[in-house]
């Protein structure tokens, strides 16, 4: 979609964080049904009152939260890349972007979650492997990977349906600055 100068990416869930977003789902539905249930029966137990609503409010707030985190898409425009998210965009300036790769499968194997969401509605926070070392990750699907390197050294990780994306950003590479190798498969 192009409007106005501005280019938007699809972000789509892969398979496994379908499976695990309905997953989790249904178990804390079942969760705060049987916290539901069993109130009743704890009236007059305060501790067993506050455990209930405390593990209520928790499954709550983890899928509200990775909900309103989860990446929606990617728009591209003439100064920013902008991940878009239900609560608050992301917003990468073009000027800070240094490399722009497609990592082989290779490259993103032994991949550990530091912290964040490893599947519901997506894989986002920190990463890290042998590779990269630190990333932060903005993905829907361990597919189509694309490693941002910006001027202060981070790594992005971003995942998009269609990976047209890479070769736009490299557009916007300054040529006085190094950039990470590009694959082949980008030239």
């Amino acid at each position: 979609m192009n409007t106005q100068g501005i280019k938007t990416y699809n972000a789509s869930l892969d398979k496994t964080s379908l499976i695990v977003t309905s997953g989790i789902g249904l178990l804390f539905s079942a969760l705060l049904y049987f916290n539901l249930t069993k109130l009743p029966e704890a009236a007059g137990n305060p501790e067993i009152i506050m455990t209930l609503i405390l593990s209520s409010l928790l499954m709550l707030v983890i899928f509200a939260g990775s909900y309103l985190y989860h990446v929606t898409a990617y728009q591209l425009t003439a100064t920013d890349l902008i991940i878009l998210r239900p609560l608050v965009d992301k917003s990468i300036p073009l000027s800070q972007l240094i490399g722009v790769e497609v990592p082989s499968k290779k490259q993103m194997s032994y991949t550990m979650r530091i912290f964040g969401n490893g599947g519901v509605f997506g894989y986002f926070g920190k990463f890290r492997n042998d590779h990269f070392g630190k990333m932060t990750w903005f993905v829907t699907q361990r597919k189509n990977y694309l490693a941002l390197r910006l001027a202060n050294q981070q790594i992005l990780i971003i995942s998009p349906d269609d990976l047209q994306l890479a070769q736009d950003l490299l557009k916007c590479i300054k040529t006085d600055l190094p950039s990470i190798s590009s694959p082949s498969s980008l030239q």
